[in-house]
């Protein structure tokens, strides 16, 4: 999966370097307060994308702090009750349970 990313970004990367040497004039913009700023358009769009990314970038960090605390939490209460946290252990591991008995199977065109 991080080949794939990793082919993704290296694609997205050579498409930002190529759109900004065909356009790199310079693009004036109005600001408010009566400000022009005159930049190439290469800097509008990585300013652009990076203002894109920084909302979903701060969803992802607070998102993975949840879930790392929440982990910790029942780790913790797990702890707490004197089990391990072993990972990969069921509920059923500690008591054996004997499986059904095997019958054969009826058929549904004879009769018993």
């Amino acid at each position: 999966m991080r080949i794939i990313t990793l082919v993704v970004y290296i694609v997205i990367g050579l498409f930002v370097a190529w759109f900004a040497s065909n356009n790199f004039g310079r693009v004036p913009m109005w600001l408010p307060g009566g400000y022009e700023a005159n930049w190439p358009l290469a800097v509008y769009l990585i300013a652009a994308m990076l203002l894109g990314a920084l909302p979903l970038s701060l969803m992802h960090s607070i998102s993975r702090w949840r879930w790392k605390r929440r982990v910790k939490k029942l780790e913790a209460q797990l702890t707490d009750h004197g089990t391990s946290p072993s990972y990969g252990s069921g509920p059923h591991d500690s008591g054996r349970l004997d499986p059904p008995p095997v019958t054969e199977p009826r058929s549904a065109f004879t009769s018993s």
